[in-house]
């Protein structure tokens, strides 16, 4: 399922729409709606569109955010775990991390590093 913003790229790359001719900006504008009602009437139409899959793609778009800048090595397999568990392995794995009383002091800084 695609975006709005995903679904008119294509349509104005197939189109072949060239959104920086000024000499047919109405003609372009009138496209971009077409391209909009379409997208609202034909492409999303309520049977096709499951509640359920959306809000879990966009958790697993803001789980990628989160993880790229965090765990950036981790990134594929905490999103790969979450999609196929429905479980954020990276909290969790705090969390039990969290009941270790000592475990701070394990973990090595990079700031104490030679």
């Amino acid at each position: 399922m695609l975006t709005i913003d995903e679904y008119i790229a294509k349509m104005k790359k197939s189109d072949k729409l060239d959104e920086f001719d000024y000499l047919k900006q109405s003609e372009n504008m009138t496209a971009v709606i077409k391209y909009v009602m379409s997208y609202f009437n034909e492409y999303l139409s309520m049977e096709s569109c499951d509640a359920e899959v959306i809000k879990l793609k966009h958790a697993a778009d803001k789980l990628e955010e989160e993880t790229a800048t965090k765990y950036p090595k981790s990134k594929d397999f905490i999103l790969d775990f979450y999609l196929q568990h429905k479980i954020r392995i990276n909290k969790e794995v705090g969390k039990w991390l969290d009941h270790i009383p000592y475990f701070k002091f394990f973990i090595r800084s990079r700031t104490f590093l030679p």
